[in-house]
């Protein structure tokens, strides 16, 4: 499960020129995934010995960051 925060603000400088500042705040939560992985190509993925399954686990703690751009922008 997760959310994201965004925002923006344009400013014009001219006719056909602005100024442009987004701002971006995702939030995930908690993933545990541990399983076998699905089909690949035309084969099920095994380990180096070519018959043990290949299995995975992923865990990511929560993640959140803030992402601020700025721009320029011309219309034609």
């Amino acid at each position: 499960m997760g959310y994201q925060v965004l925002a923006g603000l344009e400013r014009p400088l001219g006719d056909r020129t602005s100024s442009v500042v987004k701002d971006r705040w995702p939030r995930f939560e908690t993933l545990n995934d541990i399983g076998e992985w699905q089909l690949i190509r035309s084969h099920v993925p095994v380990q180096a010995d070519g018959v043990t399954p290949f299995v995975s686990a992923h865990e990511f703690d929560p993640n959140s960051y803030l992402g601020v751009t700025a721009g320029l922008r011309y219309s034609f």
